[in-house]
């Protein structure tokens, strides 16, 4: 895969800044809905050390990486993470037409609404039980179209937004940023 795939592909995603951010501000201000705290000055100094060139931290453009962590900061995460309520979602769909799904037990779990059980065991045993009837058995292009038709339809129980519509723009900026 291209370097910068993923990151042209989430961009992609993400919806556009308010048309009240305008790219004059985001120069002055990468990151303009940040308060002016310690953690915004130690990215904005990182960022402006390792990109200066001729400084002994620059790093090259081509090998540059972010990692971002899936912890509630780039989306809401309740009632769950949007992966999961895929998930759920997809056993909605499913278990009418297949018995023995419907029949399993981390099954009725899920469409019960039952955390707590999906998350019993020492690595979330029922959960990753769900997670694996329904991301098992296809390739990676069918699934990405089964996914694509849920965004296309599902939307997030609390803001009645589609899911992709749902992440903080802090967080957008500072994907922008790096």
């Amino acid at each position: 895969m291209p370097a910068g795939h993923h990151h042209e592909e989430f961009a992609r995603q993400v919806p556009a800044f308010p048309a009240c951010v305008h790219e004059r501000n985001l120069r002055s201000d990468p990151l303009p809905s940040w308060n002016d705290t310690a953690p915004k000055k130690a990215i904005t100094a990182f960022v402006e050390k390792v990109t200066k060139e001729g400084s002994a931290d620059f790093v090259p453009p081509t090998e540059r990486i972010a990692v971002f962590d899936n912890d509630g900061t780039l989306w809401p995460e309740a009632p769950v993470p949007f992966q999961v309520a895929y998930v759920f979602d997809e056993l909605k769909r499913r278990a009418p037409s297949d018995p023995k799904l419907a029949a399993d037990p981390m099954v009725q779990a899920a469409l019960a609404g039952d955390l707590a059980k999906l998350l019993e065991g020492e690595h979330h045993d029922g959960l990753l039980q769900i997670v694996a009837l329904t991301h098992a058995g296809m390739t990676t292009d069918d699934f990405n179209a089964e996914v694509q038709a849920w965004l296309a339809s599902a939307k997030h129980p609390r803001f009645g937004k589609p899911y992709d519509q749902l992440t903080y723009q802090p967080m957008q900026e500072l994907l922008r940023y790096l």
